[in-house]
């Protein structure tokens, strides 16, 4: 893991562009997301797809942000309004697709609905930002215990485990079970991590 984000530039000449992060939800983490994307910027990417959590846990299990009918609920979810002002900064040109989750327990409809409308948005000129917090509500030492064991889940690819945590582990677990879906665990890798008010935030590539 890398001790601060200031050494992520020289982490990304070590190999091509990438085009997976997950990043924390909350704006004070901006500037960092904004200089990650920096760092492992291609003028080739044209859309940016966000996956980010429902915190007001209402409407659909799975909307997509550009569908008529949730303007207001899309306009109060941080995880993608702040998300997006980040990204709209480093890719003004790029078109922006979001998505945010509910919990549902049940990760085969899950996949089910990323292949019906996630899946088509993955091309090769398209950044994936998965906007997504860690363990809640714990202190520092149970909040590594809690991440250690999220970490491990997400590299076994383990759906079944990962769809059933709750916010002392992460408050999207299908935010990540959509990303493994489409991209894999081999290239998982943790740039860095924070530790604030009770909550782990992360930044990881795949």
């Amino acid at each position: 893991m890398l001790s601060s984000l200031a050494a992520v530039a020289g982490y990304f000449l070590l190999r091509p562009p990438l085009r997976v992060f997950i990043v924390p939800q909350n704006s004070e983490h901006n500037p960092q997301i904004r200089q990650l994307l920096l760092d492992n910027y291609s003028s080739k990417i044209n859309r940016i797809v966000i996956l980010g959590t429902n915190h007001q846990d209402v409407g659909p299990l799975l909307i997509d942000c550009q569908s008529s009918g949730y303007d207001l609920l899309v306009a109060r979810e941080h995880s993608f309004v702040n998300t997006k002002k980040v990204a709209k900064s480093v890719y003004p040109q790029a078109d922006i697709h979001g998505f945010i989750f509910r919990p549902r327990h049940h990760y085969p409809s899950l996949i089910n609905d990323v292949n019906r409308l996630i899946s088509p948005l993955n091309d090769r000129q398209t950044l994936f930002l998965v906007s997504v917090d860690f363990a809640h509500y714990l202190n520092q030492s149970q909040s590594r215990d809690n991440d250690i064991s999220t970490l491990n889940l997400l590299r076994q690819q383990d759906y079944s485990r990962l769809s059933s945590l709750t916010s002392t582990h992460t408050d999207c677990p299908d935010c990540l079970i959509a990303i493994l879906h489409l991209f894999g665990s081999r290239r998982l890798e943790v740039i860095d991590w924070f530790y604030r008010s009770g909550t782990s935030y992360y930044f990881i590539s795949l």
